[in-house]
């Protein structure tokens, strides 16, 4: 499958697996870009997944701290996941990086990858439910000592 023609397609197939584990789980209306995201309820934290390079080189898991104009905030999020990386590397059995650009923070799990297949999609749906599963109630502890969610 192409890639950028197969966006919506493939977001459709990801999305109907996807919603038969965690049908509660709010995902973005966007189909046509290289990613898509889980909404946290909190503006510029979600989760997302993310077809990477072009050509395609990989597919992600991600949860992106996108505060606006608060970087520090956004630092302070992602330093308290990376000083757990080990245990979480041991619940997912991948390697967990870490990263971040102007003001923004991501840590991310990465299927490389040049197809847009079966095997990529139900790759990204397993590894979403762990991935969801395991930091949404940290986030939450780490968002409740600091926002009211």
């Amino acid at each position: 499958m192409e890639r950028q023609q197969g966006y919506p397609e493939f977001w459709e197939m990801l999305i109907e697996k996807f919603n038969v584990e965690m049908p509660e789980a709010k995902i973005s209306k966007t189909r046509d870009k290289h990613y898509l995201q889980i909404l946290t309820g909190i503006n510029g934290i979600h989760f997302e997944w993310f077809l990477a390079g072009k050509p395609l080189d990989g597919f992600l898991v991600a949860l992106h701290f996108e505060l606006k104009d608060n970087y520090y905030e956004n630092r302070r999020l992602l330093d308290c996941f990376e000083s757990r990386k080990e245990e979480f590397e041991n619940i997912f059995e991948e390697k967990l990086q870490f990263g971040g650009h102007s003001n923004s923070t991501h840590m991310f799990l990465k299927k490389e990858t040049d197809n847009m297949d079966d095997v990529t999609l139900d790759w990204g749906v397993k590894t979403m439910i762990k991935f969801y599963d395991t930091l949404k109630p940290i986030l939450d502890e780490e968002l409740n000592k600091y926002i009211k969610i």
